[in-house]
């Protein structure tokens, strides 16, 4: 078979779904016919049978490929928040997706649980050993 530079051979007729049942059929029958005496009508009967065949020149072309498949989606990198404090939350400052930086606010916890706590502390008297180490430290200081 020589080069058909760039173009490609389509075969149609019976080299084709149905027909290709026909061609082996017919293969079969020009094989047996030419084990007989009359070898002159074999190649009348190949030429009526002839396989059309037509050229086509390929063109570069960009196909798009695209598959729909089930799955699920994961973040290539994520972050866990978690509290290092105990309480309700009264806001939430962050959309979920959004960008944040190191300082930004990201909840709102109550107050006043800690407001109570500090209070306390404060009604209490320090103990003479606090008071005394604390003017130590602060001549030191």
């Amino acid at each position: 078979m020589g080069k058909l530079d760039g173009k490609v051979a389509v075969v149609t007729g019976a080299a084709s779904g149905i027909g290709r049942g026909i061609a082996l059929a017919f293969a079969a029958a020009a094989s047996l016919a030419g084990c007989g005496k009359e070898r002159g009508k074999a190649p009348a009967a190949a030429a009526a049978h002839q396989v059309q065949a037509g050229i086509v020149t390929l063109q570069p072309a960009h196909n798009t490929v695209l598959s729909a498949m089930p799955g699920t989606v994961v973040a290539e990198q994520s972050v866990q928040v978690a509290s290092r404090l105990m309480g309700y939350i009264k806001a939430i400052a962050v959309v979920e997706g959004q960008t944040v930086k190191a300082g930004d606010i990201l909840f709102v916890i109550d107050p006043r649980p800690y407001q109570a706590a500090v209070a306390k502390a404060e009604a209490k008297p320090r103990p003479k050993i606090l008071s005394t180490s604390i003017r130590r430290y602060r001549t030191i200081a």
